[in-house]
């Protein structure tokens, strides 16, 4: 009886430590999952290139000083749920890396900066170190996007399509310049689905 025990306790051990998930950390520049889904790997490539024909546009070409403007939320289009705040953040950081643009605050993060000088204003802020009433910068653009997707399946296949567009929009006037990433990906049938 105790010879059974044993066994069923070292067993049901084994059987925990296999089950127990490992991680590791890998190059953010490797695809560590080939999906049929939106992934990390997606979010460079439209980020890079999306950037990369917006910034060989005219608009860019003919700036004599860095550029302001914001880049607001990205919209989600597609039937699956991609967190497009991070979208954002990545153009953000690819056009503010490139040093032609000036990235200023998005208007809702504008709003969190009014509130701040209101309050350095009020008796208890030393004057001297009060930030002055204003300074904010006027945006001339602002930049936009929306991450689109169709879907389709034939017998054993699954095509996923994706399509990125970014928009630069001029303030002033309403001209929008654009750039266009597409993603196609193919999925065949599993032993258990998708």
């Amino acid at each position: 009886m105790r010879t059974a025990a044993l066994i069923t306790a070292v067993s049901l051990a084994l059987v925990l430590v296999g089950c127990a998930s490992q991680g590791e950390r890998i190059d953010p520049g490797v695809e560590a999952v080939a999906s049929h889904d939106f992934n990390p790997t997606d979010l460079q490539l439209i980020g890079k290139q999306a950037v990369q024909k917006m910034l060989a546009r005219d608009v860019f070409k003919d700036a004599e000083e860095k550029l302001p403007l914001y880049v607001a939320p990205i919209k989600n289009m597609t039937d699956e749920h991609v967190n497009t705040s991070i979208i954002q953040e990545y153009i953000a950081n690819k056009l503010d890396e490139t040093n032609k643009v000036r990235l200023v605050v998005t208007p809702a993060e504008r709003k969190e900066a009014i509130d701040e000088l209101e309050r350095q204003q009020d008796a208890f802020v030393d004057p001297s170190t009060a930030q002055k009433i204003g300074k904010l910068i006027g945006v001339k653009y602002y930049v936009s996007g929306q991450l689109a997707n169709m879907t389709t399946q034939v017998g054993g296949k699954k095509g996923q399509y994706f399509l990125f567009t970014l928009k630069m929009v001029k303030v002033d006037t309403g001209d929008v310049t654009t750039s266009q990433v597409e993603i196609q990906k193919l999925s065949k049938r599993g032993w258990f689905g998708w």
